[in-house]
C-alpha cells in the first residue's frame, strides 16, 4: 500500500504561547487514503483531536506544502474553518484530510486555545 509523509513546520508561537519547550515530530508515514485523525497522536504529533468528526475545530492544522493534491474541504468543514480559522485559507481540520501526498502542515490549536 502507497504510503504518505506528512512533514511538521516548527510554530514558535504554538510553543511560546504555553511556555512549552520547543519539541521536533518526526515525519510520520500514513497509509494513501487515510484519515490523519487515524496515526497522528500525542506521541508522534503536535496536533490535537478532539471530536474528531469535524465539528469542535481542535485540529486545526495550517496546510504548508501539499494542499494542491488535497481534495476541497466541503461545506461543513468549510463552516468550521469559518469560525475557528477566519481569514486563514491554508487552514484544514487534520481529522478531516484523507491524506493523497505528502503534505507538510502546522498546528494552530496550541496559540489559539492559550489566547495567543
Amino acid at each position: 500500500m502507497k504510503r504518505f509523509s506528512v512533514s511538521f513546520a516548527e510554530s514558535a508561537s504554538m510553543d511560546t504561547a504555553a511556555g512549552e519547550t520547543e519539541q521536533n515530530f518526526a515525519d510520520v508515514q500514513v497509509p494513501a487514503g487515510k484519515n490523519l485523525s487515524e496515526d497522528l497522536t500525542v506521541k508522534n504529533s503536535p496536533v490535537l483531536f478532539g471530536c474528531r468528526t469535524g465539528i469542535c475545530g481542535t485540529c486545526v492544522v495550517e496546510v504548508i506544502a501539499g494542499a494542491e493534491a488535497l481534495p476541497a474541504p466541503d461545506e461543513d468543514e468549510l463552516e468550521i474553518l469559518d469560525l475557528y480559522a477566519d481569514g486563514q485559507p491554508a487552514a484544514r481540520l487534520a481529522c478531516q484530510i484523507d491524506l493523497q501526498a505528502d503534505i507538510t502542515i502546522r498546528a494552530q490549536c496550541k496559540a489559539r486555545w492559550s489566547g495567543a
